[in-house]
């Protein structure tokens, strides 16, 4: 049922709830959404993982860069579920083998910043 409905979800929705997810100081509800919008009851939907990638990399990239390269430990509680939500929502755009996201997805985060949360993944609780 609910692979129907977000299968046809409109581009703006997409973006109201991309633009305030990005932009909460205290919730990562929408964020959460935008993952059901991208893989519903376990299928990927293909256009609207491209859709949410197109408008994260169009709208948001030097944002997320700049936030996913940060330093975990120095980000307050939310800011760490935000970059968590985040690093999930970009995950589940590319399920199912999205060619036309996982290529920019790769772009997110460094080789180095990856090595580096391997390496020093600290005691930080990313629980939302």
């Amino acid at each position: 049922k609910n692979y129907q409905l977000t299968s046809v979800i409109d581009d703006n929705v997409v973006t109201a709830f991309l633009n305030i997810g990005l932009k909460s100081e205290s919730d990562v509800t929408h964020l959460s959404f935008l993952k059901e919008v991208a893989v519903s009851a376990g299928l990927p939907i293909a256009r609207n993982q491209t859709m949410i990638m197109n408008h994260l990399i169009d709208q948001q990239t030097e944002r997320l860069q700049e936030g996913l390269h940060t330093n975990l430990a120095e980000l307050t509680e939310f800011e760490q579920k935000k970059e968590a939500a985040l690093v999930d929502l970009i995950a589940d755009c590319c399920a199912g083998f999205n060619s036309s996201t996982e290529s920019p997805a790769q772009g997110f985060l460094s080789l180095n910043g990856n090595l580096d949360i391997l390496r020093n993944p600290g005691d930080v609780r990313l629980e939302y």
